[in-house]
């Protein structure tokens, strides 16, 4: 594994960012079965190569702006797949593992309202991912919106009002190589009470 990072201050301590490259491989590993959740599958060697950007920036002494992004190339370098009655020997090399996006973006923006009170709003974006080890599937990228409210009620008591895929978005969280889709949450709501003893 090889990884090299960088970190930047900028207005006068009110900005920051981190900058990370790696290079990263996996020999003698073993994946989940896409077709048998109860079986494996040995994988000679997986590899992924990246980058990922964090910044944050206080633009004013009430609004705090954060984003982070990653972007992956991840595959398998050899892999020897059985396929099929009779089984054949099919190579997966140079192919994409199930789930694994190839890009990943979240912004916040949070707005200190009044002294205690703070509201807040999200995005987060997932690219496409491939839903099994030969790529000839796959499901769609999504882009998610939240909000949320926090209220700081007593000194030892904070409730936070949070939105959840307030456009109503239909997405594939996660999938197997069935292929089947477990979708993620719809439009949710929640009430959240927080307290130190």
């Amino acid at each position: 594994q090889i990884e090299v990072s960088s970190k930047v201050d900028w207005l006068d301590g009110r900005g920051v960012a981190t900058l990370a490259v790696y290079d990263i491989v996996r020999r003698n590993l073993a994946i989940t079965d896409p077709l048998n959740a109860a079986a494996v599958l040995p994988v000679g060697e997986q590899s992924s190569r990246g980058v990922e950007l964090n910044a944050a920036v206080r633009a004013t002494p009430r609004l705090l702006l954060q984003g982070n992004a990653a972007y992956v190339d991840a595959q398998f370098d050899r892999f020897v797949e059985s396929v099929g009655t009779p089984a054949v020997a099919v190579s997966r090399a140079g192919n994409t593992p199930l789930n694994v996006p190839s890009v990943v973006a979240n912004a916040w923006a949070t707005w200190t309202v009044a002294p205690g009170w703070d509201a807040s709003v999200d995005v987060r974006h997932v690219g496409a991912v491939f839903t099994n080890t030969a790529n000839t599937t796959s499901a769609s990228a999504y882009t998610l919106l939240g909000a949320s409210l926090a209220v700081q009620a007593s000194r030892d008591t904070r409730v936070i009002l949070r939105g959840r895929n307030l456009t109503d978005r239909v997405y594939a969280q996660w999938t197997t190589g069935a292929p089947m889709f477990f979708l993620g949450m719809p439009r949710t709501f929640e009430a959240v009470v927080q307290m130190q003893f």
